[in-house]
C-alpha cells in the first residue's frame, strides 16, 4: 500500500525552522509502523495560510492526482494534524474528509492523532466528535492569532510606525530620504503627465534599458501600482486584511477575505509630486492597450439608469453613445449620433473653478491635529495612561481627517474649452481633474446631459436630438448651473 503526505507551513518564521521536516519524519515513521510505502514525491504548501480564504496550489494538484487516478484508490493520504488539512471550521473540515475519502476512496491520516478516516468510519459518531473538536480549537487558535496580529499593526500604526516603504525611498537614522530609484519614478510620473498609458510607460523603461524594482523588465501591471502608491506625495495608506464571515447559497458559513485601507499618515515620506499632480496620473479603470476609437471620455458618460454608455460604430462609420444595458433588453434609451461632438459643445461652455471649501479646510484640520499631539504630551508627562486611550483614537481619527483633505484636487480656474486642444491621452488626464462623470437620458428626441464636477458642481445641459433628415445635429438649448444658482442666492442674501 502506498501513502502520500501534504506539509503545509504558513509563515517565513516556520520556513527557517523545522515545520517541513517534523512533519515529513512523522509520516515517515507512521509509514514504517504500519507497514506502508510513503512515497518520494509530496505535496506542500509553504507559507500558504490554512485560515484565510487563499488558494492552496498543492492542495488542489493533491485533488487533481486523486481525481485523475495518479493517487489510486485504497491509497493513504498523510496530514500531520487536523489544521494542516483546514483552520476553517469542522464543517470545512468534515467536508474535505469526506471528499477524500468518500468521492475519491481514499484513507485520510492525521497522523498526531492517529486517526485513520475510511469511507466506512467518516459517518461514525465517536470519529465525527473528535475530528469537531480538533477543527474547532484549530479555528479558534487560528482566529486568535489573527486577533493578535491585528492589535500589533494597529498599534503600530497608532505610534506612527512604518515599517515597509517603497523601493525608491530608504531609511536612516534622519528620516526617510529619496534613492537612485526616484529618477525612474520622475521619469513615469512625467511620461504618464504626457497622456502616455501604462503600456507605453513600461515600453519606454525597457527601451532605456531602465530595470524593474527586482532588476527585471518592466510590465503594465508594475507600472499601475507605482502610480497607485501614495507615497508618491507624501502619505503611508495602512492597509488590513478583514476576515468577514459570510454564507453560501447552501447555508454554509465561508469566510471572504478583503485588503482594507483603515487609515492614513500625511507627510511621512519625501515627495515626488503633490497630491493634484497625483490625481491627474492617476489610471485606474483603464485597461491597458488602445482606448475604443480615441474617445477623450474613456470610463465617464454613464447612463441615466447607471451603466456606462458605451461607444458603437454605424455601417457607414457613424459614432453613437448606447447604454450598454439597453444591448440586452435592460434599458430603453435610444443610442445618440455624434453625442462626444455635442458633448465637447457643451463643455466647452464650462469655466472650471476649485470652491473655497476645498482650499480652507485643510489648514483647520492641521490645527487640530497638532493640538492633540500637544494633549497626547501632556498626559504623557502627567502619567495619566487612561485618558491616553481615547486621545489616540482622536489622533488617528484627525491623521485620517488630514489625509482625504490633502486628497482633493485644487485645480486651477479652467477653461474646459482648451482642453480638447491637446491630443485624445492629454485631453483624457484634463478633464479627470475636473469631470467626475456625466450622467445622459435621452426622452424621445430631447436629452439632459449632467455633467459632475470634482468641485461639487453641477452642470445640466438641454439638448435636441436630431431625427430623419437631421439626424446626428444635434441643438444645443438650455442650460442650467448649480455654480450660478449659489451666487445668486449669496447675492440675494447680502441684499
Amino acid at each position: 500500500m502506498k501513502a502520500w503526505l501534504y506539509a503545509r507551513f504558513s509563515s517565513s518564521q516556520q520556513a527557517d525552522g523545522d515545520s517541513i521536516n517534523r512533519q515529513v519524519k512523522a509520516a515517515q515513521q507512521w509509514c514504517s509502523a504500519n507497514g506502508v510505502e510513503l512515497q518520494q514525491t509530496s505535496f506542500r504548501d509553504l507559507g500558504v495560510s490554512g485560515w484565510k480564504s487563499i488558494k492552496r496550489p498543492m492542495f488542489e494538484q493533491l485533488i487533481k492526482a486523486m481525481q485523475e487516478g495518479k493517487i489510486p484508490r485504497g491509497s493513504y493520504v498523510l496530514f500531520e494534524s487536523t489544521d494542516r488539512l483546514s483552520r476553517r471550521g469542522w464543517r470545512h473540515t468534515q467536508e474535505l474528509i469526506r471528499t477524500i475519502t468518500c468521492v475519491y476512496d481514499c484513507k485520510l491520516v492525521i497522523l498526531d492523532k492517529v486517526q485513520v478516516y475510511t469511507k466506512e468510519n467518516v459517518n461514525d459518531v465517536v470519529q465525527n466528535i473528535l475530528l469537531m473538536v480538533a477543527a474547532d480549537m484549530a479555528e479558534k487558535e487560528s482566529q486568535r492569532k489573527s486577533d493578535l496580529v491585528a492589535a500589533a499593526y494597529k498599534s503600530k500604526r497608532q505610534d506612527g510606525d512604518v515599517s515597509r516603504w517603497p523601493f525608491w525611498i530608504d531609511k536612516t537614522d534622519s528620516g526617510f530620504v529619496l534613492n537612485k530609484n526616484a529618477e525612474t519614478i520622475r521619469l513615469i510620473i512625467v511620461l504618464r503627465l504626457k497622456g502616455v498609458g501604462a503600456l507605453g510607460i513600461a515600453s519606454e523603461l525597457n527601451r532605456r534599458g531602465i530595470k524593474s524594482s527586482r532588476g527585471g523588465n518592466w510590465g503594465h501591471t508594475s507600472i499601475r501600482v507605482v502610480l497607485s502608491n501614495s507615497a508618491l506625495y507624501g502619505t503611508k495608506d495602512f492597509y488590513s486584511m478583514k476576515t468577514i464571515k459570510q454564507f453560501d447559497e447552501h447555508g454554509e458559513e465561508i469566510k471572504v477575505t478583503d485588503n482594507q485601507l483603515v487609515s492614513s499618515m500625511p507627510d511621512v515620506f519625501p515627495p515626488l509630486c503633490d497630491f493634484t499632480t497625483w490625481q491627474q496620473i492617476q489610471i485606474k479603470g483603464e485597461k491597458p492597450g488602445r482606448k475604443g476609437q480615441s474617445s477623450p471620455f474613456h470610463n465617464m458618460l454613464f447612463c441615466e439608469c447607471g451603466a456606462a454608455m458605451g461607444l458603437q460604430i454605424g455601417s457607414a462609420g457613424e459614432r453613437y453613445r448606447k447604454c450598454t444595458r439597453s444591448k440586452v433588453g435592460s434599458c430603453s434609451q435610444k443610442m445618440i449620433r455624434n453625442f462626444d461632438e455635442t458633448l465637447i459643445e457643451c463643455l466647452g461652455r464650462i469655466t472650471y473653478e476649485s470652491s473655497e471649501t476645498q482650499k480652507d479646510e485643510l489648514p483647520e484640520l492641521q490645527a487640530r491635529l497638532a493640538k492633540l499631539e500637544g494633549v497626547k504630551d501632556a498626559l504623557m508627562a502627567a502619567g495619566a495612561v487612561d485618558a491616553l486611550v481615547d486621545v489616540y483614537k482622536d489622533i488617528a481619527k484627525a491623521k485620517d481627517a488630514v489625509a482625504n483633505a490633502q486628497k482633493i484636487a485644487v485645480v486651477p480656474t479652467t477653461e474646459l474649452k482648451d482642453v480638447f486642444a491637446g491630443s485624445v491621452d492629454e485631453q483624457r488626464v484634463a478633464l479627470k481633474r475636473v469631470i467626475s462623470k456625466v450622467v445622459v437620458n435621452r426622452v424621445k428626441n430631447t436629452a439632459s446631459i449632467k455633467v459632475h464636477l470634482t468641485n461639487g458642481h453641477l452642470k445640466i445641459f438641454g439638448v435636441s436630438i436630431g431625427v430623419k433628415k437631421q439626424s446626428g445635429v444635434n441643438r444645443f438649448f438650455s442650460e442650467t448651473d448649480t455654480e450660478k444658482f449659489l451666487a445668486e442666492v449669496v447675492a440675494l442674501n447680502c441684499d
